[in-house]
């Protein structure tokens, strides 16, 4: 009786091709991981000029409206 030992080996993974998923999937990850604080950062940015001419336009309406009862 003879073993054949070669199906079983091909049913697995080797070292090399797990390392290699392994990388490309922390790649990937710290792709998206970029990506999402590089969003954050824009949409607080966004958020404080949003604010920011806001409260000038607030400012501007009632300084106009002093000028208006006071003149």
């Amino acid at each position: 009786m003879e073993l054949n030992l070669n199906l079983t080996r091909n049913w697995g993974l080797s070292l090399i091709e797990l390392l290699i998923a392994m990388a490309l999937g922390l790649t990937l990850s710290a792709v998206v991981v970029q990506v999402y604080v590089s969003a954050t950062v824009t949409e607080r940015s966004q958020d404080a000029r949003l604010r920011l001419q806001e409260n000038g336009r607030f400012a501007l309406n009632f300084l106009s409206q002093e000028i208006r009862m006071g003149g």
